[in-house]
């Protein structure tokens, strides 16, 4: 029988990157914002299919119906793990969405590491660290749409729905750890996420997992699927750089990138050709009282028009609203990972069709609050090559 691995994301750029830790473990894959994608998208062979269930701003009940539904449909296709990308500062409907699959599966455990090590993301006690710092004492704690007041991930599950018991757990516990509930598993460093990888990867029966792209990336290592070459990442000489994101990271990155090199436009004042050296950023209009999923859609349209005028090799999207505003203004086609520029970046093609006819058109895609201050800079050096 050949299983398959089902994942989901509460927004698409948290979808993108699982999607490229299974495709950079030779995993054959495809992201779909497309939420009944899920009864065709398994015919032939093992694969990972990733789902943006566009679920971070809905009320929790709905989030969780949603989620179960997809869970229960997948059923039949014998998927070997369901792997739930949440949010590794906690936003979003965490708690309702793992009782959504829960509720598919009713007499298994899901097992929950949102510590992502690379990302200074970890887990001790339950709490989560950011760069060494509680969660609730960083930005995070006041993101405009979504704050992360709570640094205990047990309080942060339980305070939308009920739920099983939740246990806080040392990866070393694991393999007692088989009651029905949620096992908080911590983690510090790449070794006890591998440990808990290897827990997972090694059972005979569906395994119910969630955490960071850290853990997927694990998990992707090890378990038994079958393997094509990984993909390369093509070279990307014009690109087109959106920062829909409100974090300060993101908006301490761009104003990085134009200090040092980067051309920029203006939304107003568009060009005919692409400024030198290839890389561009949009620079748009205040929003002023514009609700941020409506500004998210018009960024959408605009960068619709400018791709198909201007031919840019890449779209390169800081946050998971703009980058859905974008992929829905192009059609919301399928997507395929091809793997990570650095980091907690990925990089997808997919098929952009215009009037002109179809071309492959590449997707770079960073949550808000993700990279380093020169992350431009950084992919430039890699993607722009040849």
């Amino acid at each position: 029988m050949v299983m398959n691995i089902l994942a989901f994301a509460d927004d698409l750029t948290g979808a993108l990157e699982v999607g490229a830790k299974f495709a950079g473990s030779g995993i054959l894959s495809s992201v779909t914002a497309d939420l009944d994608s899920v009864g065709t998208a398994f015919q032939g062979s093992g694969r990972a299919l990733v789902i943006d269930t566009e679920t971070r701003h809905l009320e929790p009940a709905v989030a969780r119906m949603r989620l179960e539904k997809l869970v229960r449909q997948s059923q039949a296709f014998s998927p070997c793990c369901i792997y739930h990308k949440s949010d590794s500062a906690l936003r979003g409907n965490i708690g309702c969405e793992f009782l959504g699959i829960m509720n598919a599966y009713a007499e298994l455990p899901l097992y929950y590491a949102p510590a992502y090590p690379q990302m200074c993301r970890t887990l001790r006690e339950g709490n989560v660290y950011v760069g060494g710092r509680l969660l609730s004492e960083t930005d995070f704690a006041h993101d405009r749409l979504n704050p992360s007041r709570q640094s205990y991930v047990p309080a942060v599950l339980s305070r939308d729905c009920g739920l099983p018991q939740i246990k806080v757990i040392a990866s070393s516990e694991l393999e007692n750890a088989r009651d029905r509930a949620i096992y908080v598993c911590d983690a510090e460093t790449e070794s006890d996420l591998k440990k808990i990888a290897h827990f997972l990867a090694g059972g005979n029966r569906t395994c119910l997992a969630a955490g960071s792209a850290g853990l997927a990336e694990a998990i992707a290592d090890m378990i038994d699927l079958p393997r094509m070459q990984i993909p390369v990442l093509p070279p990307i000489r014009t690109c087109l750089v959106v920062n829909g994101s409100l974090h300060d990271i993101s908006q301490r990155q761009e104003t990085f990138g134009l200090r040092n090199g980067f051309a920029s436009i203006e939304s107003g004042s568009l060009p005919d050709t692409i400024p030198a050296p290839g890389w561009v950023i949009l620079k748009q209009g205040a929003a002023g009282n514009e609700a941020p999923l409506a500004v998210a859609r018009n960024t959408g349209k605009m960068v619709r028009d400018l791709v198909n005028r201007l031919r840019f090799d890449a779209v390169l999207v800081f946050g998971g609203d703009t980058a859905y505003g974008i992929l829905s203004a192009l059609g919301r086609p399928s997507v395929q990972p091809l793997g990570e520029a650095v980091t907690g970046v990925p990089v997808s093609r997919f098929q952009f069709r215009s009037k002109n006819g179809g071309r492959d058109l590449h997707l770079i895609s960073k949550a808000g609050g993700f990279g380093p201050l020169e992350v431009l800079p950084q992919l430039y050096g890699v993607l722009n090559r040849g």
